[in-house]
Order: C-alpha cells, then sequence, then structure tokens
C-alpha cells in the first residue's frame, strides 16, 4: 500500500483521529505536552517546506495571456478588498455570537481569512478538470501579497477584539513566510544544479512525509495543551466550526459566481473558486507565533475541519461541469 497516498486521502480522518487522541491525552498528561512546547516552530517550518522549494515565481508571470491577466485581476480584487471585509464581518459575527471564545481563536480565524491561496489548491484544480497553471500563478501572487496584506489587516481588524503586538507579527512573517521561502528556494536550486530536475522531482515524496508530520504533530501538541480550556467550551467550538462552513461556502460561490458573470470557460472557473482557499499551513504558523499555541485551534477548524472538507466534495460537483462544457 502507498503509505503517502493513504495519508493525503485520509488527511481528514488522521486529523480528527489526532483531536481526540491530543485532547484525551492532554488532560492526563498536560505538562509533557507543555514540555514539548519548543518543538512547535520546527513542525510547523516542515509544513511549509515543501510548497517554498517548488515555487516557481519567474515561471509563473512569463507568457501573459488574457485568461491570466483576467484571473489575475479577479484574485487581486479577492484577496485585497473583498475577502477582507468578509472576515471582518465574521469576526464580529463570532465575538457577537460566542463572546466568551479566546480572542486568540479569534485572531488566528482572522490571520486564516487573509492567508494567500491554499498550496494544496493547484492538486484540487488538477482533480476537477480546471486549469492547474491559472492556480500556480495565483498561490505565487497571493503569497507576495500577503507580506502587505497580512500585517496590515491583522492590525486593523483585530485591533477592537485583542492587542496586536505588530512587531512580533511582523517578525512571524519573516521566520514563517521570508525565511522558508529562502530555505526553500536554495534547496531547489542547489539541487537543480547538482541533480537536475529528476532530482528535484525525487525529493517530493521525502518533504510531503515531512510536511505531513508536521501537520499531524502541529495538530496532537496544539490539542494536547489545550485540551482542559477547549473542554470547557464544546458548544462554542461547534457553532465556530458551523460558521466556518458557511463562510467557506460564500467565498467559494463568489468566486464561482463572478467567473460566471465575466464569462470565463468553465475550466478557469474551476480556478477561480480553488483560489478562494485559504493557507491553514502558513495562518498557523503565523498565528501561533504571535498569539500562542491555543490561536492553532482556530486555523484548524478554519482548515482541515471545514475548509478541506468543501474543497474535496467539490471536487466532483465541478469536474461534471467541465465535462458538460
Amino acid at each position: 500500500m502507498d503509505v503517502l497516498k493513504f495519508l493525503h486521502e485520509n488527511e481528514i480522518y488522521v486529523v480528527l483521529s489526532l483531536i481526540f487522541v491530543g485532547g484525551l491525552l492532554g488532560l492526563y498528561f498536560h505538562s509533557v505536552f507543555v514540555s514539548l512546547k519548543f518543538t512547535l516552530p520546527f513542525a510547523l517550518f516542515l509544513m511549509l517546506l515543501k510548497p517554498m522549494v517548488y515555487m516557481d515565481v519567474k515561471k509563473a508571470f512569463t507568457n501573459v495571456t488574457e485568461t491570466k491577466v483576467k484571473y489575475l485581476a479577479l484574485v487581486t480584487l479577492f484577496y485585497i478588498f473583498l475577502f477582507p471585509l468578509l472576515t471582518y464581518g465574521l469576526m464580529k459575527l463570532i465575538v457577537a455570537l460566542f463572546p466568551a471564545l479566546d480572542n486568540r481563536i479569534v485572531a488566528a480565524i482572522v490571520i486564516l481569512g487573509l492567508s494567500p491561496i491554499a498550496s494544496s489548491a493547484p492538486a484540487f484544480v488538477g482533480m476537477a478538470k480546471g486549469r492547474v497553471q491559472l492556480a500556480l500563478v495565483g498561490v505565487i501572487w497571493t503569497f507576495l501579497l500577503s507580506v502587505f496584506v497580512v500585517p496590515f489587516y491583522g492590525h486593523a481588524l483585530l485591533n477592537s477584539v485583542i492587542h496586536v503586538p505588530t512587531q512580533l507579527l511582523l517578525n512571524s512573517i519573516l521566520w514563517y513566510v521570508i525565511v522558508p521561502l529562502a530555505v526553500g528556494q536554495t534547496i531547489k536550486y542547489l539541487t537543480l544544479w547538482w541533480k537536475g530536475e529528476d532530482g528535484l522531482n525525487a525529493l517530493k515524496r521525502p518533504l510531503s512525509y515531512l510536511s505531513l508530520l508536521g501537520l499531524y504533530w502541529m495538530v496532537l501538541e496544539v490539542f494536547g495543551i489545550n485540551s482542559k480550556a477547549l473542554l470547557s467550551i464544546p458548544g462554542q467550538m461547534l457553532g465556530v466550526l458551523v460558521l466556518m462552513y458557511i463562510y467557506h461556502i460564500v467565498r467559494f460561490a463568489t468566486a464561482y459566481y463572478a467567473g460566471k458573470f465575466f464569462r470565463m470557460p468553465m475550466d478557469r472557473i474551476v480556478s477561480l473558486v480553488y483560489s478562494a482557499s485559504v493557507n491553514m499551513t502558513m495562518s498557523t504558523a503565523i498565528s501561533i507565533a504571535t498569539f500562542g499555541t491555543i490561536a492553532g485551534v482556530g486555523t484548524i477548524l478554519g482548515g482541515p475541519l471545514s475548509e478541506m472538507v468543501l474543497m474535496v466534495l467539490m471536487v466532483g460537483l465541478l469536474a461534471k461541469k467541465v465535462d458538460v462544457v
């Protein structure tokens, strides 16, 4: 059996299992999880490394076409204006409905809403028969924009809810955006120089294992540390999860109907829809580094437990629409 394929295909179930195991163990071995808190930065770095290695900034912005320009214009509009506004509305709704909820979880959800397109989006686009190259361009473009969007909107939106340590937020972006990109690109070009394209392709499998290892350890550690606090508010957690589903559906629907309005071909609309996704990996790293370990709960609720489920469900639906056209 292909272990890597199994772990990828069952990621949602593995995460759910680790939430349960981490929460249970955290009740009895809380001090152990606290003592292992120092491992989180390493886990988060491992989660980020693979997409940084395979990011091709130069290729993304060559061969400019009318379709690519239209796609990038819409993605930019979404990312700079529309989605921050929608995220602000989500934040106000959560605070109003769940006033006792830890504001660090709210802060993480806002950072998640401001994050770039999910690094997994191109894979989903391919499965749904969309234009993978467009999605790759979107991932890279919004990643570059995030260096400015996350700190600007993060400070502007969250100031009314929680004190935002601006310098710490900027340092988090440096260590979990700029540094991983520099390291990843260095690995990429050294490998190309030494081993060529075959060598770079050979890295995909071990880097995928490292990424999943980082993700799974992060989930286990975050829920192990925060299990006692979270067990006191299960109703609020469920309520926030429902709101996250609604939030993501609105984002995906907005992208879909925007593509329809501008009469884009269906395979391009598929790329646009998945470009309304959020980057759980990067937002988790920034949120935990800025607001503490409990912030990871917010990004897990908004990532693998809601957005990832919807991204999986959309594959069959969108692929059928491409086939009809």
